[in-house]
């Protein structure tokens, strides 16, 4: 209990390649169900900038190439071992991601996400590096990329092994999908091209953004 946080370097000799820092309120591990726990108030730090270029422009290079990442604001998160599953709630606020990916040292881009509920599975790759396998969000979703798309809706889904770098956000009648501040029956986008792939509704409408 108290100002309580775990942290993770890999190392090559005195070089740091890569810390994972977590904060929060209290830690608790259960060691017979493999399970984690850590309640908040609480933020993830991700420093990922000494790691190798992406060799491609693939969705899984752009998400394992050097970068640096914040989640803040989740009220709990559980991570079981066995099974690899990460599950953050927000409670009454959002959770807040904010991810740069860099590019000789310089960001490339910034991208934020926010929303209520977010589930992650991990995976290796075939290097044996832990990578993204799949991400579900859920309440409020909401999807910027800096000077390009502001996106928003009531769900996401981004299959980082079988979806070709898509996700995919889906509205409901209380919170629709915008694409920019236009209302759209759904959205598609390529985290590593940047594509964007939608079409207006026939259903004005508007939603402000989270501050």
């Amino acid at each position: 209990d108290g100002d309580v946080y775990a942290e993770s370097k890999r190392t090559h000799e005195t070089l740091r390649l890569a810390m994972t820092r977590l904060s929060c309120s209290q830690i608790v591990y259960d060691q017979t169900s493999g399970r984690l726990t850590a309640l908040g108030p609480g933020q993830i730090e991700l420093d990922n900038s000494k790691a190798a270029p992406a060799a491609d422009g693939s969705a899984a290079a752009v998400l394992s190439g050097p970068s640096v990442a914040q989640l803040k604001g989740f009220e709990k998160i559980e991570w079981t071992s066995d099974n690899r599953r990460i599950i953050a709630d927000g409670g009454k606020e959002l959770l807040d991601l904010a991810y740069i990916p860099l590019v000789d040292g310089k960001p490339d881009k910034i991208i934020r996400a926010a929303a209520g509920h977010v589930e992650m599975t991990l995976a290796d790759d075939t290097n044996g590096r832990t990578q993204l396998s799949r991400l579900d969000a859920q309440d409020r979703v909401f999807f910027e990329e800096k000077d390009k798309y502001i996106l928003e809706g009531a769900a996401l889904t981004y299959d980082a092994v079988a979806g070709n770098g898509w996700l995919s956000i889906t509205g409901t009648e209380g919170r629709p999908c915008m694409a920019n501040g236009a209302r759209v029956p759904y959205i598609h986008y390529n985290i590593a091209t940047g594509e964007l792939n939608t079409r207006l509704s026939t259903i004005p409408g508007a939603v402000p953004l989270p501050r």
